[in-house]
């Protein structure tokens, strides 16, 4: 019975396109709210996924920010203010952060 379960599973996926590969089997997220250097915070999620060879890929959301609360992602040594989400592939390190509009500073990196 195990066998024939696992065989209609393999059957499904590949029907739907979906690939069972060894990268995949490392798949994580989380949610976090980061302060600003004023006192302004922003509810952040991400997920990532592996790729293999320490790459990852994934997505990420920006959730309830407080006035003059922005969101930086970094990807790999490239910084930049984000809007609500997005996705990022093939990175090796990628990190969010809330800073503060008016000068204050932001949060550690996330």
């Amino acid at each position: 019975m195990k066998r024939r379960t696992a065989g209609l599973l393999a059957g499904m996926l590949a029907a739907t396109g979906i690939a069972l590969t060894p990268a995949a089997a490392y798949a994580a997220s989380g949610c976090t709210t980061l302060y600003d250097g004023r006192g302004g915070h922003s509810y952040v999620c991400k997920s990532w996924i592996a790729d293999g060879g320490g790459y990852y890929h994934g997505t990420y959301s920006i959730g309830v920010t407080t006035s003059y609360t922005y969101v930086q992602k970094y990807e790999d040594g490239r910084v930049s203010t984000i809007g609500r989400g997005g996705s990022y592939s093939h990175v090796k390190r990628f990190y969010l952060r809330a800073c503060d509009s008016l000068g204050s500073g932001c949060s550690a990196w996330w």
